[in-house]
């Protein structure tokens, strides 16, 4: 199947580049080269600077992880968003861009930590160094009386916003994923050897065998809208484990003290990607 671009120029394109090259959760981030080489990295260095500039945008608003504009790599004084705003810039496009860079959390608005890094271009030949400043201005505003609300009333739980179990998409978004991370427990590979490592690191430090699973092996575990594979489960079981270490609760092999689990699980967010 061949695609046909749209017969006009896009007004705005929506990027979400991947964040793995750039996230200082990664193992290894800060060594030499490690972003660079990641598999990952052309998508931002060189798919969304051919996308910007094929079809020039009026508008172009980027997500990253605060990662991305934090040294590539250890001894180094150069980030990622140097380097890209860099590149855009030696693409020579005509008119050229304003760059606006906003570093919203989402804490003003859930009870989780998510900060991230937002950059806007604004086409130089729409809008003027005026609007660039406006916008950002306005951004700015928005922010802090998100700010204020959040401190006076408390934020939302992250629960509100999800779909609920019985939702008629969840059912195929669980198929899909768990087709995919099956593939991916069969082809093994060094990424199996890694993160098996990691959490073997992970549990010595904890002070718990390799098997030991209180969170998914309980009896009325279900996991469903949860990706089934062997890394996620032991990722959360690891994770619930430190959970309660920290709020001094004690751990049993098959966790089933309702008051212990509305303490850990309510509002609380792991990254597995």
């Amino acid at each position: 199947v061949r695609c046909q671009a749209a017969p006009t120029l896009p007004d705005l394109s929506m990027i979400g580049a991947p964040c793995h090259p750039y996230s200082t959760q990664r193992a290894g981030r800060y060594a030499s080269k490690s972003v660079e080489s990641h598999p990952e990295y052309s998508v931002t260095f060189k798919d969304t600077l051919d996308m910007i500039s094929m079809h020039t945008p009026k508008l172009v608003v980027s997500e990253q992880v605060q990662g991305f504009d934090k040294p590539i790599e250890a001894g180094s004084e150069r980030t990622p968003y140097a380097m890209f705003v860099d590149a855009l810039n030696a693409l020579q496009i005509p008119h050229g861009y304003y760059l606006v860079k906003l570093n919203p959390d989402a804490k003003i608005w859930l009870n989780i930590r998510r900060p991230r890094i937002y950059m806007v271009f604004l086409r130089k030949d729409i809008f003027s160094v005026n609007d660039a400043k406006r916008f950002k201005d306005l951004a700015l505003e928005v922010q802090d009386k998100q700010i204020k609300f959040v401190e006076e009333n408390g934020p939302k739980p992250i629960e509100d916003i999800l779909l609920p179990n019985s939702h008629e998409d969840l059912a195929a978004l669980d198929s899909k994923r768990n087709r995919f991370f099956d593939a991916q427990e069969l082809s093994g590979g060094n990424g199996e050897k890694q993160w098996k490592a990691q959490s073997s690191a992970w549990r010595s430090k904890l002070g718990v065998p390799m098997d030991f699973s209180p969170w998914t092996g309980r009896d009325n575990f279900v996991g469903r809208g949860f990706p089934r594979s062997k890394r996620a489960y032991d990722l959360v079981n690891c994770g619930w484990i430190e959970a309660c270490k920290k709020k001094r609760l004690k751990i049993t092999k098959n966790v089933t003290e309702e008051g212990i689990n509305k303490q850990i699980h309510q509002s609380h967010i792991m990254d597995i990607s």
